[in-house]
């Protein structure tokens, strides 16, 4: 496992930095919808949802993205950034005590994918 986490590493860190030194915008802003609803259909999977469910949500991520880049401002990108750390600090959080949620009810699903 370790082993085809590493050549994945190999393989994509070079295409991100390749992306970001010569992408415009536009394409940098597609790679990361996908990269983004990728990540959301991961993580519906570990909060228990069927295969429509990660799909629907992973739907749902990318039209987010879609639509904050379509209505991009300076102040929304600064408060996406904000929701996007405090997401990600819950979640550090959350991961700490992975006891917590850990029975599959509509709720604990409900929770993990706030």
């Amino acid at each position: 496992m370790l082993k085809q986490r590493l050549i994945a590493a190999a393989v994509l860190a070079p295409l991100g930095v390749a992306l970001l030194l010569w992408g415009s915008p536009t394409v940098i802003a597609v790679a990361l919808g996908l990269i983004v609803a990728g990540g959301m259909r991961e993580w519906a999977r570990f909060a228990g949802l069927d295969q429509t469910g990660q799909w629907v949500c992973a739907i749902l991520a990318a039209s987010l993205v879609a639509g904050l880049w379509w209505w991009r401002t300076p102040e929304r990108l600064v408060l996406v950034a904000t929701i996007g750390a405090a997401f990600w600090l819950l979640a550090t959080l959350w991961l700490s005590r992975f006891d917590f949620g850990r029975e599959r009810t509509p709720a604990n699903t409900s929770l993990k994918l706030l």
